[in-house]
């Protein structure tokens, strides 16, 4: 077997952190998107399972009979300033249909907005928005 060497080198770690490539688009509204939105960290999500516990007299331990797992639910939280992203903001978050998502990583679900709340400060011509919105993941329309 050959050994093969070098010279030293160096190596430098890269954080894939470019959080300004979330897109949200309605698939059957294309006037209601928003591209490079800076979605705030961490991520909250969830998987949630159709289930029911079951205690039979004269057993030690329960009885789990399970259905569905369902998508990944969660809450995403975007911050805006100002008039103009608040206003490409608005008409996504207030959609009532199905949007397409894509992250960072290029991970692509459908997801469906429920709540959506938030917070304004600062002074009234640069008001900053925090906007949280719960949703869940649904499939393609």
């Amino acid at each position: 077997m050959a050994l093969i060497s070098s010279a030293y080198t160096t190596s430098e770690l890269i954080l894939v952190d470019n959080q300004l490539t979330w897109s949200f688009v309605a698939p059957e509204d294309t006037t209601i998107k928003m591209v490079g939105v800076n979605v705030e960290q961490p991520l909250n999500q969830n998987i949630v399972e159709s289930f029911g516990v079951f205690k039979p007299l004269g057993a030690s331990k329960s009885v789990v009979i399970a259905q569905s797992i369902y998508g990944e639910d969660g809450s995403y939280q975007i911050t805006t300033q100002g008039e103009d992203e608040w206003d490409e903001l608005y008409p996504v978050i207030t959609y009532q249909g199905t949007l397409f998502v894509t992250d960072p990583l290029g991970r692509q679900k459908y997801v469906r907005f429920v709540d959506r709340n938030w917070t304004e400060s600062g002074h009234i011509d640069k008001l900053i928005r925090v906007v949280k919105i719960n949703y869940y993941e649904v499939d393609a329309p």
